[in-house]
């Protein structure tokens, strides 16, 4: 068996025609920080209602953003 010696420029070349190393950059692009606005979260699930549930769940929503 031969084994075939490239460099790094050469395996990026064969990964962007073959598409892997594409598939790989958008994996990385498609995290994004969980930014929701939290009253419209909890309007939408609470209500207004409940004046003290409503407010626990902004200070919920808060929290997990961070």
């Amino acid at each position: 068996m031969a084994t075939i010696k490239l460099s790094k420029q050469q395996w990026e070349f064969i990964g962007t025609k073959t598409g892997w190393l594409q598939a790989e950059a958008k994996k990385k692009k498609k995290k994004k920080k969980w930014n929701p606005n939290p009253w419209a979260v909890c309007t939408e699930s609470v209500g207004r209602d409940n004046k003290e549930k409503y407010e626990r769940c902004v200070m919920d929503v808060k929290e997990k953003q961070k």
